[in-house]
């Protein structure tokens, strides 16, 4: 009977494994649990696409908890209590969204226990909230999450796409013009990543899009609690010509 048990809880295992586990060394998916500094396993709900995905530290203890549901276009949408632990098993974050916006109580703790931030949001704005440094003295609140920027701000990322933004000679030559719908991620280390085109113009623009896109200098990664986070940033680019 031990025997057969072994074998169940090793199929099980090598299914959960096969369908469902991705393994990750910091940002990059990497084959194996070998190589791994953490491993993901998403589970389906019974509701149509939604979904549950832990995530657990290479010795088997828990990361976190997130709940999403995935939309029309395919992203993924925070919706529920997400849970985060330190290596240490201590935990880390106890965060609720409503339909990928912070709603309700966000509660956030240092790696040796202390509170860090007690905040209360609705539908994404701050209703009341407080933070302490590690001391546990109360200090001046900071928001939970910071969008990233452009490194300058807006206006020096217009004046970085004027200066390197060629107009096409086909596009010119037959008198194309518009506005190109462009979507990408940006890493923890402000990189840029995953240029995506939403809404696409002629091929010859979207190319050039996505390359002036490409060559932009790191931005100010987004931060999640003070840390650095992967976030994604929709940009429309107009071509007129003059």
């Amino acid at each position: 009977m031990k025997s057969l048990l072994i074998g169940l809880l090793l199929c099980c295992c090598a299914q959960v494994y096969s369908q469902d586990t991705l393994f990750y060394n910091g940002n990059e998916v990497v084959g194996s649990k070998e190589y791994c500094t953490y491993f993901e396993v998403t589970q389906a709900k019974q509701k149509k696409d939604a979904y549950v995905a832990r995530s657990y530290y290479k010795n088997g203890r828990k990361r976190s908890v997130l709940p999403y549901f995935v939309d029309e276009k395919g992203t993924r949408i925070r919706d529920g209590k997400k849970i985060q632990w330190f290596e240490t098993g201590r935990k880390k974050q106890l965060v609720h969204f409503k339909n990928n916006q912070l709603h309700g109580k966000v509660k956030s703790y240092y790696a040796k226990g202390r509170l860090k931030r007690r905040d209360v949001y609705r539908n994404g704005n701050l209703v009341k909230g407080q933070c302490w440094d590690e001391r546990g003295q109360k200090i001046a609140h900071r928001p939970y999450f910071v969008i990233a920027q452009y490194t300058g701000g807006d206006a020096a990322r217009q004046r970085f796409l004027s200066d390197n933004l060629r107009y096409p000679n086909i596009a010119r030559e037959n008198e194309i013009q518009g506005k190109v719908k462009l979507s990408f991620a940006i890493e923890k280390d402000g990189s840029i990543t995953a240029v995506k085109i939403d809404e696409s113009v002629h091929e010859s623009l979207d190319r050039e899009a996505q390359r002036v896109i490409l060559k932009m200098p790191r931005w100010q990664p987004a931060t999640e609690d003070d840390e650095p986070v992967k976030s994604y940033f929709a940009l429309p680019i107009q071509f007129r010509l003059k």
